[in-house]
């Protein structure tokens, strides 16, 4: 029997079985409108803040990377008086990573000392869970810039090896339990030896060996699913892959770290014991966020995941990311296609939610090759690497899904896994949110927020902004069934709709002019400059800040073009490691390039009042010094530096090794390099030390004057010589020699 003859059996009997089933399907009593749905908690938060919600911020997915410049981004924010004003976050994958870390920090009684997140202010915030030290690594660098330069309040150099924390008397009540935390687990994957605080990507010896163990252990799986997940649908989880990326992602960015200062065998061996994970399991639940969320102390937290991807081999095409995004939020569940609830499908919890969110690896996969689509998910699905989840539809009744149990391979191919209709689907089957939408941004865009800070940190190094030019197509092919098309828009990003059409153009991320990217999501088709002259009760617009892991060269405005070439990285190593007189020469070039904030330090006066008109970005140009030091130790190193394109791995590293096997030091830089960007958005947004907020006028005018200078540089697009390697000429970064 031929597919096509299958296909025609079962669409003609299985009607009839269905029938004599009595398996006629009804919307649930918990269904709600869309309308009504993206509305929800809108007047609650309005009596509390005194203003309807206004400011949304996109986390995008990308692994354990996308974690750590989240992290970096939450903290800038936070030190700019940014923060505050955000009223919703919305995640994709490991920009979840970092949002359940925050959320569990200011929710948990026992790790915040004001008992609720209402008595601590942004400040206080920041001085609690983001301080931290220098890695060992960079003392012989850096170790004048805390000894001379009066800038640098910080906690110093932390202890060599990550050891004797509570004997050293500047350690000895564990200020930064929190970031030494973050930086031993970065190896979510890591079973062996799941702290480390060595520069961990250096090490292939024990990484070689955890990752042989889970393939052994993924064969055994492969045949232990044999019966239930082959020969029958049941998509039980059995992959030994997919355990250890939950309970590594929990363990790093959920737990409770132990305090060192309270229990010393807590910190022993160079290590730091594992966390409690048990709060975030249990007491982090969507009814707290709500609650937290209508009072004014948290913003709303959307969690983007991916479902209703066609699951047969033969059809390897992606849906419209309008059907396909599936969210969780503290107000229920839902996608357009599977229609929107007041319950969290599966009752799931947040960190059940971000782990569907994460599931990159899985058969519901889109997102490679479309000639290799097919190929993959069947190789993932037979070789137990299916990590995403699978709940009951109760779009359809419960007979059709039993009834889809029962068939054995091939015929469940023909029931049940695909189709643009909600009944088309026994399960709904939840994955990497990335598959659909990965900026995060569709759910900020569908409430209707005006303005939306936007972290576009998946990987991207050849510039070909592809997560942004999804979200620009998307927006034009709505499937929701509405008539009015959006445009994106991005002035400062010359001919981006040549780069969303040609496979081979991109734009130099290592020649980035404009720290924080300026556009808009608007209902004019004309509005290319983003200027909405016109009146601004009609149409729609929401003003859109693109923060980008990149890096500007040294003919950019910003200073930090200027520190970060390879001159000046070759010149500060070998003053501070080889002239004889190395301690004044070094101390006075560090005051020069670098400058290491302590957590928490606010905006000043004197540095927003250093914007001017035609360039608004010198107020914060000064590097910092563990960011400098990672490019002196990284950047001029062979391995450091990727022989493709001869510019380093740094900023834009593999999602897959950075999640593998990251480490300590990459964690710092990535870090820094997330809260440097952010903290230039207090221009538009914050509410600097001594000073009154950035109010509604002045934000407007601050967004147009930005503009107006981005339209005038913008950056230009080139030509991506080699896949996998940067747009332009290769070699040039970190110039002049």
């Amino acid at each position: 029997m031929t597919l096509r003859e299958m296909h025609c059996t079962l669409r003609c009997v299985l009607p009839l079985v269905l029938l004599i089933a009595g398996c006629a399907a009804h919307p649930p009593v918990d269904e709600i409108k869309p309308e009504r749905y993206f509305q929800e908690g809108v007047k609650a938060r309005t009596q509390t803040k005194e203003t309807p919600p206004k400011l949304g911020l996109a986390l995008a997915g990308g692994g354990t990377k996308a974690g750590d410049f989240s992290i970096g981004v939450l903290q800038g924010l936070t030190e700019a008086g940014v923060m505050e004003r955000v009223d919703a976050i919305s995640t994709v994958s490991g920009g979840g990573y970092a949002a359940l870390w925050y959320f569990s920090r200011l929710l948990n009684k026992a790790e915040n000392p004001a008992e609720g997140a209402r008595a601590l202010t942004q400040k206080q915030i920041a001085e609690t869970y983001f301080p931290d030290c220098l890695p060992d690594l960079y003392e012989s660098i850096l170790r004048f810039s805390v000894k001379t330069n009066p800038r640098y309040r910080y906690y110093g150099v932390c202890p060599p090896g990550n050891t004797n924390f509570s004997t050293r008397e500047d350690f000895s009540a564990d200020p930064v339990r929190y970031q030494n935390y973050l930086r031993g687990y970065q190896d979510v994957m890591g079973w062996i030896e799941p702290f480390d605080y060595r520069q961990t990507t250096g090490d292939h010896v024990i990484n070689s060996i955890e990752i042989t163990g889970l393939a052994l252990a993924t064969i055994g799986a492969s045949v232990v699913q044999l019966v239930p997940n082959i020969v029958f649908d049941w998509e039980i989880p059995l992959s030994p892959s997919r355990s250890q990326y939950r309970a590594g992602i929990l363990n790093t960015f959920g737990a409770t770290p132990p305090n060192c200062a309270e229990d010393s065998k807590a910190c022993e061996d160079k290590e730091r014991k594992p966390g409690n994970e048990e709060w975030t399991r249990s007491q982090l639940t969507f009814s707290l966020l709500r609650e937290k969320y209508e009072e004014g102390y948290i913003p709303l937290w959307i969690i983007n995941a991916t479902a209703g991807e066609d699951r047969v081999p033969w059809n390897w095409h992606q849906k419209d990311f309008s059907l396909t995004s599936f969210e969780f939020s503290p107000y229920g569940s839902g996608s357009h296609l599977f229609k929107y609830s007041t319950q969290s499908a599966g009752d799931f919890l947040p960190w059940e939610a971000v782990m569907a969110s994460a599931s990159f690896l899985d058969s519901q996969q889109r997102v490679f090759n479309p000639k290799w689509n097919s190929v993959a998910n069947v190789l993932m699905r037979g070789f137990a690497l299916d990590w995403g989840t699978s709940i009951r539809n109760d779009r359809t009744s419960l007979w059709n899904n039993m009834f889809h149990k029962l068939l054995p391979w091939p015929f469940y191919l023909f029931h049940g896994r695909a189709g643009d209709s909600a009944d088309d689907h026994a399960n709904i089957r939840l994955s990497d949110g990335g598959q659909s939408e990965n900026l995060g941004a569709y759910a900020l865009i569908q409430r209707n927020l005006p303005n939306i800070i936007l972290s576009d940190h998946s990987v991207d190094r050849g510039g070909l902004m592809g997560d942004l030019c999804r979200l620009k197509k998307g927006l034009g092919n709505d499937s929701t069934g509405h008539d009015d098309s959006l445009y994106l828009f991005v002035p400062g990003l010359e001919g981006l709709n040549s780069v969303c059409s040609e496979e081979d153009l991109g734009y130099d991320i290592f020649n980035w002019e404009h720290p924080i990217l300026l556009g808009c999501v608007t209902s004019n088709a004309n509005d290319t400059n983003c200027s909405h002259v016109d009146d601004h009760e009609k149409g729609h617009f929401q003003r859109v800040f693109i923060i980008k892991p990149a890096l500007p060269n040294h003919n950019s405005q910003q200073k930090i073009g200027h520190a970060l070439s390879k001159k000046t990285l070759k010149q500060t190593r070998e003053l501070c490691t080889k002239n004889p007189l190395g301690d004044e020469l070094c101390a006075k070039q560090l005051r020069e390039v670098c400058f290491q904030r302590p957590a928490g330090d606010p905006y000043t006066a004197p540095m927003l009042e250093a914007a001017d008109k035609d360039n608004p970005w010198p107020y914060e140009s000064l590097i910092s010094c563990e960011l400098f030091g990672f490019m002196i130790f990284n950047a001029l190193t062979n391995d450091g530096t990727k022989k493709l394109d001869a510019c380093p791995y740094f900023p834009q590293s593999s999602t897959v090794d950075t999640t593998t096997n990251s480490s300590p030091t990459l964690y710092g830089a990535y870090r820094e390099l997330g809260r440097y960007y952010a903290r230039q958005l207090g221009w538009f947004f914050g509410q600097p030390d001594g000073m009154q907020r950035v109010d509604n006028y002045t934000m407007d005018k601050r967004y147009h004057t930005a503009l107006a200078y981005q339209v005038k540089h913008a950056i230009k697009p080139n030509r991506v010589q080699k896949s996998g390697g940067k747009a332009g000429k290769f070699g040039d970064c970190l110039l002049p020699e």
